[in-house]
């Protein structure tokens, strides 16, 4: 979607208008909204398309992704990080009885992560090549 659209949308309501021309969540809440989540920008302030029935077909509209408050991160400062982008962390070394294990949030430097444990590195070089193929846990 673009953003023209959505303040386009926000116009046409009679709405100050923004990327979330919606009423909010609380007026969500109020009104006993119970759907679909059809669409996630995976980040705070980032589009959710939602709809009333599970193949997303009607009943269609868009809010923001609201910060959620994290009581229970696990503080993951004593470990060591790569950054291969932007918002992205990946374990710079194996960490033994790892910290991580079981927690869904970690916070590093001010900041927080979710923790994702899909990701395994493994040695691959020419005198030591890796055999077999990676996956992910189930």
């Amino acid at each position: 979607f673009l953003p023209e659209y959505c303040n386009k949308a926000c116009w046409d309501k009679g709405i100050d208008f923004g990327p979330d021309c919606s009423m909010g969540w609380p007026a969500l809440g109020e009104q006993g909204f119970m759907g679909y989540i059809c669409e996630v920008e995976d980040r705070v302030g980032g589009m959710l398309l939602l709809a009333s029935d599970s193949s997303c077909s009607s009943g269609r509209f868009r809010m923001t992704n609201p910060a959620i408050y994290l009581e229970d991160a696990v503080d993951a400062s004593g470990l060591r990080f790569d950054s291969p982008r932007p918002g992205l962390l990946t374990l710079a070394e194996e960490a033994p009885h790892c910290v991580l294990n079981g927690h869904a949030f970690m916070k590093h430097q001010g900041k927080f992560f979710v923790v994702d444990d899909r990701l395994r590195l493994v040695e691959n070089t020419l005198p030591d090549p890796a055999s077999g193929t990676a996956a992910a846990p189930s």
